[in-house]
């Protein structure tokens, strides 16, 4: 849906933002919450996005909580 684009793209903007677009950066989930809070997206929601965002390889996460660009 629309609005479920509208978070995966929020999200993703977020990690861009905080590695400055560069994938050799790992960002740090609780960072990532802090940026998408304000677009009404809690804890459980992002874990949620961030899986949907692997699932469509956008982004992995080679540490626990760490995400980065793929």
């Amino acid at each position: 849906s629309k609005k479920e684009r509208e978070k995966l793209d929020a999200v993703l903007d977020a990690i861009k933002e905080l590695s400055n677009d560069n994938p050799e950066v790992l960002v740090d989930f609780w960072k990532i919450l802090d940026k998408v809070e304000e677009k009404g997206i809690n804890e459980k929601e992002l874990e949620r996005l961030l899986n949907k965002l692997k699932k469509l390889e956008d982004i992995d996460e080679p540490k626990p909580r760490r995400y980065r660009l793929i």
